[in-house]
């Protein structure tokens, strides 16, 4: 039988807030690997909201499916009128972080960026200094590095390489592939606009070479693809089209052989150990292609801004170097870039459980930091040996559950639940967090864990915290938690709250 006290779903964690766009023009790299920043973010608890001047409906569509949200902008990407309306909507929304991702948004246009006094700025950064003015942290997730990111120590923080690649979740790979000796299952995506047509020009010279004699072609039109686009009305029985898939992991899992660009997709394929061939289709890809080059872990096809020929295309197709090639980019990229970065920007992926005597030296430091004392209603230190005494009747006592809450940044604090002898459908709760974790927005999300371990162990009604009136701090969290206040013949010297289920 489970408890019934539940908080709401109204409960929002750290909120971090995404500056980027997305338009046939401007491609929709920026969004994808933002987004799956944002699933991470998600998946912790932590609530996302995503700004933007220019978006087509079908990433609207993904972001929402990510219970993101989202703030359309009316002003045109990286103006100064744009700049001011971010300045001003993030006065309203006071995020945690602000992630800025793209090319439009240089350093004049984050020098006009005023976010409020306690929100911190990430920058993603493809090529180097001249893409961010004071972060807090600057992000290149890249094969390699592949621009000057040496600050000598000093702000902002840099976190560049492969292992902060960000891949969405439905991406990333479950097992390694076996790959194949020649092509027989080509695949082809060139980004998520494709303002050149470049994908029909591969598709046709695949076509002028017979390879559709040998092999089957699966073309992806991206998200900001146009439907009246030429390629969406190609007819050929031996290529197939796929419009804006809602997951790329089954083409990559059909396809043995890979033509794209050298972009977010490129990492992609990486990552999947799909032999792929890269052709340019503009001038920021170039450092990419470079840095994959070096590596020796693609073929290069040639620049689709001069020509669409598909050199070294049988290099590709059926060459020595495709097996290996696909095997060296597979060991670049695990895909937990987003998990690195989330524990980067303070929010870790939390676990609890019932804590033990070896806990005993964590609950003691915690429970005798002077901010912890202050709030307590006994505020006096608490000797080692009376701590150990009640951590022994805690452990021992089948009306308390003391859990201790474990995160991938490191112990983070303990929840106390105890049945009130006098009530026996109300539980008594008390929180308390490792003191370097206090003040990072962690509190409404510890409870929420708390409370959903507890509620899975058995029934109960209401679930009450007792408050000193000057802890302005705990009462905005257990608020922001769902719990109301309760001022019937509550003693003067505490608040009480408490969070009740509804009705059955």
């Amino acid at each position: 039988m489970q408890r019934s006290a539940r908080r709401p779903d109204t409960l929002k964690g750290p909120l971090l807030a995404i500056r980027a766009d997305a338009s046939r023009e401007k491609g929709t790299g920026h969004i994808m690997r933002s987004l799956a920043l944002a699933q991470e973010w998600r998946k912790r608890g932590g609530r996302c909201i995503f700004l933007c001047s220019s978006l087509p409906d079908a990433l609207q569509q993904k972001i929402e499916d990510e219970s993101c949200e989202l703030h359309r902008l009316s002003h045109s990407g990286g103006t100064a009128k744009e700049a001011a309306e971010t300045s001003e909507t993030l006065q309203r929304l006071h995020p945690r972080w602000l992630l800025v991702d793209g090319y439009s948004f240089d350093v004049a246009y984050q020098r006009r960026l005023h976010p409020p006094q306690y929100c911190r700025i990430a920058c993603i950064s493809d090529f180097g200094p001249e893409d961010f003015h004071s972060p807090d942290l600057v992000i290149h997730p890249n094969i390699a590095i592949t621009g000057d990111y040496d600050t000598g120590g000093m702000n902002p923080r840099v976190l560049a390489g492969p292992q902060y690649v960000l891949l969405r979740s439905e991406i990333r790979r479950i097992h390694p592939r076996t790959v194949t000796k020649s092509a027989a299952r080509i695949l082809i995506s060139v980004g998520g606009s494709d303002p050149g047509e470049v994908a029909m020009s591969v598709t046709e010279t695949l076509i002028e070479k017979g390879v559709t004699e040998r092999a089957a072609i699966r073309v992806i039109l991206g998200p900001a693809y146009p439907e009246e686009g030429p390629m969406g009305h190609m007819e050929n029985p031996a290529v197939e089209i796929v419009r804006a898939p809602q997951s790329m992991k089954e083409h990559y899992d059909w396809a043995d052989t890979a033509i794209g660009s050298p972009s977010t997709t490129a990492l992609e394929l990486a990552h999947h150990g799909v032999p792929s061939g890269l052709i340019v289709t503009a001038g920021n890809q170039l450092k990419v292609l470079e840095a994959m080059q070096d590596m020796d872990v693609t073929t290069y096809l040639g620049d689709a801004r001069e020509s669409v020929e598909l050199q070294n295309l049988e290099e590709l197709l059926d060459g020595e170097q495709r097996i290996p090639r696909a095997q060296r980019a597979s060991e670049l990229i695990d895909g937990k870039g987003p998990d690195r970065l989330c524990d980067e920007l303070g929010l870790p992926s939390l676990q609890l459980r019932p804590a033990q005597a070896k806990d005993a030296r964590d609950l003691w430091n915690w429970a005798n930091d002077p901010g912890t004392r202050a709030a307590s209603f006994n505020p006096g230190e608490i000797s080692w040996e009376s701590h150990l005494a009640w951590l022994d009747k805690q452990l021992t006592s089948s009306s308390v559950a003391l859990l201790l809450v474990e995160s991938s940044l490191g112990r983070l604090g303990s929840v106390r639940f105890e049945t009130n002898p006098r009530v026996p459908d109300e539980s008594i709760i008390s929180v308390n967090l490792a003191p370097e974790f206090r003040g990072m927005g962690l509190a409404p999300l510890i409870l929420e864990s708390g409370i959903d371990v507890y509620c899975a162990q058995g029934p109960t009604r209401t679930i009450v915290a007792w408050i000193k009136p000057d802890n302005t701090a705990s009462i905005r969290t257990f608020t922001r938690a769902g719990f109301t206040r309760d001022d019937t013949s509550t003693p003067q010297d505490r608040i009480k709250m408490t969070l009740t289920s509804p009705p059955a």
